[in-house]
């Protein structure tokens, strides 16, 4: 009888064992996909630098940069618009301003930088704008890595974009603190892009130039799109 049962047993355990499927190794997650566009929202002029004239001559850059989980910038994609005349109480909505669009690197981040600027020498400055713009829905990836602690504000990572972009002439050869009506730099991180799909940001940009006031206000949105 005990013998029965251990010959049971043997047999049990074989066919168990027969039986048992061996599972398909367990596929690396692969990081999403994401896009981040810029879209310049509004802008309005609540008093002017210029008083004599009774208007401003403007231009406003912006960029994308994306920088990489090795804190070093991967690629870059600029916008421009103007040079526009604007009188106090003048406002430029969504439809006046080119969006524009980058990934956001796996564990990385997108900077995004505006920069408002009050033109003096209106046809150099409308002669390297129409440049500019032949390049700005282009992303550029910088031949030689650049070191982020160097680009620390947003004219200098717009200009370090165009350059990259090849327009030669670099925004900061030819600004003063005068020329200056404001900028910012706004920020998202690879894992805020994963759970926030829209950003709305709101930029006031004032000063004093001599005896001048001046106030404007930027609008922009940052959208996250998941690719795949």
């Amino acid at each position: 009888m005990i013998y029965r049962l251990s010959v049971f047993a043997l047999l049990f355990l074989a066919c168990c064992k027969t039986t048992q499927k061996t599972l398909p190794p367990v596929a690396a997650a692969v990081p999403l996909e994401i896009q981040t566009s810029l879209q310049i929202t509004s802008l309005k002029a609540n008093d002017l630098e210029e008083t004599l004239t009774q208007q401003d001559e403007i231009l406003l850059a912006y960029s994308l940069t994306a920088i990489d989980s090795n804190n070093q910038v991967a690629a870059s994609i600029n916008g421009t618009w103007g040079v526009e005349k604007i009188k106090q109480g003048g406002a430029f909505f969504a439809k006046n301003f080119v969006p524009i669009a980058l990934i956001v690197p796996t564990n990385g981040k997108i900077v995004a930088s505006v920069v408002l600027i009050e033109v003096d020498d209106y046809q150099t400055t409308q002669r390297w704008l129409k440049e500019a713009q032949k390049v700005s829905s282009l992303v550029s990836v910088p031949a030689v890595v650049l070191e982020v602690g160097s680009l620390l504000t947003p004219l200098k990572y717009v200009s370090a974009g165009l350059i990259t972009a090849g327009v030669g002439f670099e925004l900061t050869q030819k600004l003063d603190d005068d020329d200056m009506l404001g900028q910012f730099i706004h920020e998202i991180a690879y894992a805020q892009a994963l759970r926030q799909p829209v950003v709305r940001v709101s930029v006031p940009m004032k000063g004093k130039h001599a005896l001048t006031n001046y106030h404007y206000n930027l609008t922009f949105e940052m959208k996250q799109t998941r690719l795949k």
